[in-house]
């Protein structure tokens, strides 16, 4: 009984580390302010590791969503956000120390490097067979920086 007790609790505490759910936020910095855009450097973390770091425009723009995704388009709400444009080098880490580094001209992708852990410059093909990285999926449109916080799960 007492070591099917132990093995229920041992069990239960794996689960519980386990499903913390992920944190992730995002400092940014601000370069040069122009006049209908601005330049910024920003960082990502997910679980305290660097994600991304990057040199963006942000363009401040408003979208409009249906408030309510069961009433479809009855009721909309404007939503404040910052579209961001790519310039300069946008470098993205993987969990295992590979990383790879574009680099960006108003948006347009100029050149992509691949590096191993170390540092050392690698192909393509390495960087993918060593790295089972999937995604995106389909075309993506866009990518913005929302304004505010994001509600808390109950």
């Amino acid at each position: 009984m007492k070591r099917f007790l132990s093995i229920a609790i041992l069990t239960l505490m794996v689960r519980v580390v386990f499903a913390q759910d992920q944190s992730t936020w995002t400092e940014i910095d601000t370069l040069k302010q122009i006049v209908d855009k601005t330049l910024v450097e920003y960082k990502a973390y997910s679980d305290s590791s660097l994600s991304e770091h990057a040199q963006a425009f942000l363009l401040p723009i408003v979208q409009e969503r249906p408030k309510y995704s069961i009433l479809g388009n009855v009721f909309k709400t404007e939503i404040r956000l910052d579209s961001i444009v790519y310039h300069g080098d946008r470098t993205s880490y993987l969990e295992n120390g590979y990383y790879k580094t574009e680099t960006f001209g108003h948006g347009d992708l100029i050149s992509t490097k691949y590096y191993d852990f170390e540092g050392q410059r690698i192909s393509e093909e390495e960087f993918d067979k060593l790295n089972s990285v999937i995604g995106p999926c389909g075309i993506i449109t866009g990518r913005y920086f929302y304004h505010g916080k994001k509600k808390k799960k109950n």
